[in-house]
């Protein structure tokens, strides 16, 4: 039988990836959409562990398309 990781396991691992993520945003001066902490943990957004289902692809959409809608050169003057 196949070993898997703890979801607790998977949680520390995504963390620290998004973690590395910001600082090395941060360093370069490249926007981020920190979907981690956007969009919340509730079950009817997720299909499994990490896919989102239709309606948090939907969020995810709107999410995104509203920072790049507040944030140049997207913004609107």
């Amino acid at each position: 039988m196949p070993a898997y990781y703890s979801l607790k396991a998977l949680a520390a691992g995504m963390a620290q990836f998004n973690d590395v993520l910001r600082d090395l945003a941060r360093a370069h001066e490249v926007e981020v959409v920190d979907l981690a902490v956007m969009v919340s943990k509730e079950e009817s957004l997720f299909f499994d562990d990490v896919h989102f289902t239709e309606r948090g692809e939907r969020l995810v959409g709107d999410l995104i398309a509203a920072q790049l809608a507040r944030t140049p050169p997207h913004a609107q003057q």
